[in-house]
């Protein structure tokens, strides 16, 4: 722990690095709890989807390696709802699922969900 200490104080260019790394942390945090408090369950799964395509996958298409059970737990709700859900979103032209398949199709419209929640 001295070693990193001293490695902050002596390394302003580390430093700085370290203090973004554990501010996108914090917002990121900060963003999923607000989720889970103030989102309706639209919003919820809305958010979820866009997070896997923007921040893990890094695209629009991916395969997803969760169980809808999985998918259900980060949500917060059941694995019922969220199934129900996705086929809902499937269904208006939001999003294409097959399997483990998913492809955003109306990014700006799933943006508007999560962000009206």
């Amino acid at each position: 722990m001295q070693m990193f200490k001293n490695l902050i104080a002596e390394n302003p260019a580390f430093s700085k690095e370290v203090i973004a790394i554990l501010g996108a942390n914090s917002a990121q945090i900060n963003g999923r709890f607000f989720c889970f408090t103030h989102k309706q369950s639209y919003g919820r799964i809305a958010d979820i989807l866009l997070c896997l395509a923007d921040r893990i996958f890094k695209q629009q298409e991916f395969d997803l390696p969760l169980s809808r059970k999985d998918l259900a737990e980060l949500c917060g709700m059941s694995q019922e709802t969220v199934v129900r859900m996705l086929k809902k979103f499937d269904e208006e032209g939001l999003i294409q699922i097959k399997g483990k398949y998913f492809r955003i199709v109306d990014y700006d419209r799933l943006k508007t969900i999560s962000e009206k929640g």
